[in-house]
């Protein structure tokens, strides 16, 4: 009787995956990146049934009855689901996104030197690891999250990225800012944030789930910027 009730929900599940619903969704609630990770795009296409992966938060193997709750559900990128898989977040502390974040509470911070000849340099390769701002230890549904997820060696991956905003931050200074509203006065008026054009991502901490590595760039401005 229990199994055959674990099917059903399997198969609502199934249902709800393909259906149009089940691809707009992680579009209705504004997921535009993996809230696990903010390195890839969650991107949804319709038309050709392209759309985010669902990582049950507790895992369908294990509660299949809420394989079709949408409070279990977490639309993000194929590599955080791939790897999280049957974590048995009932048991083990983990990052629910609906309600917890990495937020201002805790950065990621840089092991790089800070010459420009180290950040042009190829052979340079530049540290990432998560610390809280006050300096005391991680709670632990980060501290599981992002070893479980390796999030500081996925980011330490990405040094080039890294580098090419730090000598952005060396570059743009305050005259250059004065200079770009004498020579483009539109700016003064427009909507956004100048530090976002400069950078190519969104630094506001609500806007973070918009692109990819917008939690990191922040971090990293907040860090360099007309330092």
């Amino acid at each position: 009787f229990n199994t055959l009730n674990d099917e059903c929900f399997l198969k609502l599940y199934d249902a709800f995956t393909r259906s149009e619903f089940g691809h707009e969704w992680p579009h209705l609630i504004g997921v535009d990146t993996c809230p696990y990770c903010n390195r890839n795009y969650t991107t949804t296409i319709k038309e050709k049934h392209i759309r985010p992966d669902y990582d049950h938060y507790f895992p369908k193997s294990k509660y299949p009855y809420l394989c079709v709750s949408l409070y279990n559900l977490i639309p993000c990128c194929k590599s955080c689901n791939c790897i999280k898989k049957d974590v048995d977040t009932k048991k083990e502390a983990f990052i629910y996104p609906f309600e917890q974040e990495y937020g201002n509470n805790y950065y990621f911070d840089l092991q790089v030197e800070d010459k420009i000849t180290d950040l042009i340099d190829p052979s340079k390769k530049v540290g990432v690891s998560v610390k809280s701002i006050d300096g005391s230890c991680l709670p632990d549904y980060i501290d599981k999250s992002k070893n479980t997820l390796c999030i500081e060696q996925l980011y330490s991956s990405n040094y080039d990225y890294i580098k090419n905003v730090i000598l952005l931050c060396m570059v743009y200074n305050n005259d250059f800012i004065k200079s770009l509203y004498i020579n483009f006065p539109f700016l003064s008026t427009q909507k956004f944030s100048l530090e976002d054009l400069l950078f190519l991502n969104k630094l506001s901490k609500d806007d973070w789930i918009k692109r990819p590595f917008s939690k990191l760039t922040h971090d990293i401005v907040l860090r360099y910027f007309n330092k």
